[in-house]
């Protein structure tokens, strides 16, 4: 039985380490496609891809925007990458595809084509995503680390007892998203959204799901602890400039306890230990609740398949050198350079 083929999309504006490793290891996971929209047109390289089989890279500069949305560049991130996901989902030359940011990995216990095998005409699959935390103890020099936190959604009923979320910091005790992420078909007109799909012209309605057993989104969110101060950082900078910016009520809290922290590096980065890293007698007790799992993936390992060498730059330190040498003035202005 031929299984239905799948892909990924993702609008991307990191360091090309990581686009690079989300791009192999998802190829190397069995996506025969993987549809990579460059959101920084003017520092944008298509070049370290092409030794990537099945990589699609779109740089999306003014031109592109003008030629296929007939539009000047949205001013939002998250309306660019429904746009950009909706473009490849009409274009893919494959059954499936999965809308990712770049630090979100599909994990598969089993084949996802199965799953799709499985679906009715129509359906899309919803992928539930579990969060990377690091316990007490835990190398943190490695880009990716294997062990994860599961949302409290999972659990009947939920034990907000087992939460960091006494001050609204999290979300079911991930500080990113809780709701998945979608496996989409192509050829249904669908509008491929953040989290899922909806049916043009129904005023948001969503076409029939089935969620995922088989499969997790493993999600790093801030691949470093720099990267997640930063990714709040350029959050605050966008609501100063567009009020109306989408935020979650969790982010702008998460937000708000920073800028509390004052120009304090040691503080603000003790907010992120507070959130993301459970000291030992906490991870006990999740380890115990079945509230937290490991997935040693080998994204490294995928990545020097097509890029030889590539995984040496797969360390905190390299990525956050990146970080520093394109963001300096930010990290300047909230007084933590």
């Amino acid at each position: 039985m031929n299984l239905p083929g799948w892909g990924t999309v993702s609008t991307v504006d990191c360091a090309p380490m990581l686009a690079l490793a989300n791009a192999a290891w998802h190829v190397a996971s069995g996506a025969r496609e993987v549809h990579l929209y460059l959101d920084s047109a003017e520092s944008a390289d298509a070049a370290p891809f092409s030794a990537i089989q099945g990589c699609r890279v779109t740089i999306c500069d003014s031109e592109y925007w003008t030629r296929e949305h007939g539009t000047t560049r949205p001013d939002f991130h998250q309306h660019r990458q429904v746009l950009n996901a909706t473009h490849a989902l009409e274009r893919t030359g494959t059954d499936y595809l999965l809308h990712l940011d770049a630090d979100e990995f599909l994990w598969q216990r089993e084949p996802l084509g199965r799953e799709l095998a499985r679906l009715r005409r129509g359906a899309f699959l919803q992928v539930g995503v579990v969060e990377r935390v690091w316990v007490a103890g835990e190398d943190r020099s490695p880009l990716f680390s294997p062990t994860f936190r599961v949302p409290e959604t999972l659990f009947d009923p939920p034990d907000l007892s087992l939460t960091a979320d006494i001050e609204g910091l999290t979300r079911w005790g991930l500080t990113g998203h809780a709701a998945g992420k979608s496996v989409v078909p192509r050829g249904f007109g669908y509008r491929m959204n953040i989290h899922h799909p909806v049916l043009r012209g129904s005023g948001g309605r969503k076409p029939p799901r089935t969620h995922s057993v088989d499969c997790s989104i493993l999600h790093f969110d801030g691949v470093t602890r720099l990267e997640w101060i930063y990714k709040l950082m350029r959050k605050a900078e966008a609501i100063s400039t567009w009020p109306d910016a989408p935020a979650s009520e969790t982010r702008l809290r998460q937000i708000a306890a920073m800028l509390a922290a004052g120009r304090d590096r040691a503080a603000v980065n003790a907010l992120h230990d507070r959130l993301k890293c459970p000291d030992s007698e906490t991870a006990d007790r999740l380890w115990t609740n079945d509230r937290l799992v490991r997935a040693d993936l080998g994204i490294a390992a995928a990545l020097d398949q097509f890029v030889p060498g590539g995984a040496s730059r797969l360390t905190a330190e390299t990525y956050d050198r990146w970080l520093w040498g394109r963001s300096a003035d930010l990290f300047r202005a909230y007084g933590l350079d």
